[in-house]
């Protein structure tokens, strides 16, 4: 099929990596804003529920000093209450770093669901912290779509170049995202399907690199079959994404996701082995 090897699926590919750069440029925008933006003491996730990161440096957060951790999901700054990240992050604009707010917070993992406050002096955002959890990864992305770009651009009519150059992708949002969806949230549902798209495109390329399997030498369509997975996980975690009655719901499809990616590279080491 001329069309697809040589029309349809690099133009694909041309598409995922222009989405992938666009969306690392918006992460690195709405990083420079959530640093100057006065910061809690913990980083926060699209259903308000405080994730598990802390800081990587020498600095204390103080929401994480005060015993807000994952599991804590948080309702109401000051009295207002906050339904979503972007309300969460222009309220904390509105003060400045040291003042004290007052965040009414509930443990979602207890049986005891009331409601209680804990006073939080806001801070800026330590430069050690930015650098470890979002330039470093950053930066790793970067690679990665770079990596991916060079691949495409010397074997874009081969699969091996175009589903390496997709995985790359894939990995790239998922490495320079992971900051942006504790922060802003609003590559949450592009960085779900990036997530299960490495597992999917990691087992598809082992069946290619470094050399063709004799099944799909004759029959190239079953590489697709590893995108099976990756389609019912992002079918199963984009429900829950934003589902404000069950919080935590989303965990379980991420982690499914992470679970699938371990399979992956499993399955790639051992056809690298064996082959």
């Amino acid at each position: 099929m001329p069309f697809m090897k040589n029309r349809l699926v690099p133009g694909l590919v041309v598409v995922y990596q222009v989405i992938a750069l666009i969306a690392l440029i918006i992460i690195l925008i709405n990083a420079f804003v959530f640093f100057r933006t006065p910061f809690t003491g913990t980083l926060i996730e699209h259903t308000m529920v405080f994730t598990t990161a802390e800081s990587a440096g020498p600095s204390s957060w103080d929401a994480k000093s005060k015993g807000l951790f994952w599991g804590h999901q948080l309702l109401t700054i000051d009295g207002k209450k906050i339904g979503s990240v972007k309300e969460f992050n222009e309220t904390l604009s509105s003060y400045e770093v040291g003042e004290v707010v007052k965040l009414e917070v509930v443990n979602l993992l207890s049986d005891d669901h009331r409601p209680f406050t804990v006073p939080i002096t806001l801070q800026s955002f330590p430069v050690f912290d930015q650098v470890a959890l979002m330039v470093i990864p950053f930066f790793i992305g970067l690679v990665y779509l770079g990596c991916g770009l060079w691949v495409f651009s010397l074997r874009r009519y081969d699969a091996t170049g175009q589903i390496f150059s997709t995985f790359s992708a894939s990995v790239a949002v998922a490495t320079a995202g992971l900051f942006e969806v504790s922060t802003t949230s609003r590559m949450t549902v592009l960085w779900t399907f990036c997530l299960a798209m490495i597992g999917g495109t990691m087992i598809h390329l082992a069946l290619l690199f470094p050399e063709k399997v004799g099944f799909i030498k004759r029959y190239p369509f079953l590489g697709w079959l590893s995108y099976i997975p990756t389609v019912i996980l992002v079918a199963l975690a984009y429900p829950t994404l934003f589902n404000f009655e069950d919080p935590l719901a989303y965990v379980l499809p991420w982690r499914l996701e992470y679970i699938y990616i371990g399979l992956a590279v499993i399955f790639f080491l051992g056809m690298g082995i064996f082959s």
